[in-house]
């Protein structure tokens, strides 16, 4: 039994770092909903309706992320994720998470390609499976998953 609780430990412990740094990152993409894209970074599947404000979000995630602003990346969360995390957590966790400034990199990368928006969710396909979705709450968008 002790082996198996011992050989499950990392595993849960790196499922804890991933979805906290997916927490972090989600936070600072609601911290500018209300800021337009501009049109000349915007690539034309994202320049209008929610695909715009969806490419926003994410923008505005990135950038809280980047400078390290873990307050305005939880803010950008959906409601699940907040009420799991707080952002001292999300700081202590992006910072032991190895992977979390290429998962970031990989957003950025893939953001002229534009999101997928279906009803009141949007998703960035990330390649390999992965995708950023966000999920549009009391009219606007929230980090939900970076997988």
């Amino acid at each position: 039994m002790s082996a198996r609780s011992s050989a499950a430990r990392p595993l849960r412990s790196s499922r804890w770092a991933r979805a906290a740094a997916v927490a972090w990152i989600v936070a600072l993409a609601s911290c500018r909903t209300a800021a337009p894209p501009s049109p000349s970074s915007a690539a034309p599947s994202a320049v209008s309706g929610d695909a715009g404000g969806a490419r926003a979000l994410a923008e505005a995630f990135l950038q809280a992320a980047e400078r390290g602003d873990h307050r305005a990346v939880w803010k950008l969360l959906a409601p699940e994720l907040r009420a799991r995390y707080v952002p001292e957590r999300l700081a202590a966790d992006f910072a032991v998470e190895p992977l979390a400034k290429e998962r970031l990199a990989r957003v950025r990368a893939a953001l002229d390609q534009g999101f997928t928006v279906r009803g009141d969710q949007a998703t960035l396909a990330l390649g390999a499976g992965r995708a950023f979705v966000l999920v549009k709450e009391q009219g606007a968008w929230r980090v939900a998953a970076l997988e």
